[in-house]
């Protein structure tokens, strides 16, 4: 399913991801997922709750996520993704991506090498979750 993405969206991903850096950063992908597309209205920030290895894994507080997903749905939009970076490495996604991922969500990543944001990919998990395929992003 393809992530629609505008480009100041695609920007704050990018920008969210070298302030962090050498940490991940995360965040919520707030939209609408009609017929084949997944049209993103809102990027919303999420604190990293990772405290013993932010550099390389990151954690949302689910009371976060049920806060932002109540919001959105009083709005008639949902949670429809997850965006992180990954600091100094390839934005596909890890097995520890893989192991707490869930189907119903697209995954971008943005790979931020010293500092400077590069590649944006997004992926989404199998419904058996073992394995992620990777979708297109447009605006």
């Amino acid at each position: 399913m393809p992530l629609i993405l505008s480009q100041s969206q695609i920007d704050a991903i990018r920008t969210h991801g070298e302030e962090t850096y050498p940490y991940e950063c995360c965040g919520f992908l707030v939209g609408t997922a009609t017929g084949d597309d997944i049209s993103v209205a809102e990027v919303l920030r999420a604190s990293n709750t990772r405290d013993d290895s932010p550099n390389n894994r990151y954690a949302i507080d689910p009371k976060e996520l049920y806060a932002i997903d109540i919001d959105a749905h009083k709005r008639g939009l949902g949670v429809v993704g997850i965006y992180h970076s990954h600091p100094d490495v390839a934005a596909q996604p890890s097995e520890f991506d893989r192991e707490h991922a869930c189907p119903w969500y697209c995954y971008a990543i943005v790979s931020v090498v010293k500092g400077e944001a590069k590649e944006l990919r997004n992926w989404r998990l199998n419904d058996d979750g073992s394995q992620f395929s990777e979708d297109t992003i447009s605006d």
